[in-house]
């Protein structure tokens, strides 16, 4: 995964150790359960990791998921902005409507 690449380059270049958890599709009731797999997210400042943004649902369903379980997202990172418009009725870029709408 992405985040774990990002992790694993702190560490090597920066000596910096973070954990990193993902998302599933589909929320497991057996193993670890829930939706995120990986490390504890509760109380921690996240930098949430995110290959390409279209209109930035994906984005905006992160921080409602980290939000709900307690943790703190500070930032996001975006490997390949599309620069697609949210809407006609809304015509900022979708990296600007995540800024405006999430802080």
């Amino acid at each position: 995964s992405l985040g774990a690449v990002v992790c694993a380059a702190l560490y090597n270049d920066h000596g910096v150790d973070v954990g990193f958890a993902y998302d599933r599709k589909e929320a497991k009731d057996h193993g670890e359960g829930g939706k995120l797999v990986g490390a504890e997210m509760k109380g921690k400042r996240i930098l949430v990791v995110d290959d390409v943004i279209s209109a930035g649902t994906a984005i905006r369903q992160s921080h409602g998921m980290l939000t709900e379980i307690g943790a703190i997202p500070v930032g996001v990172s975006i490997a390949l902005d599309r620069a697609e418009k949210r809407s006609l009725d809304d015509p900022v870029s979708a990296v600007k409507a995540v800024a405006r709408d999430l802080g």
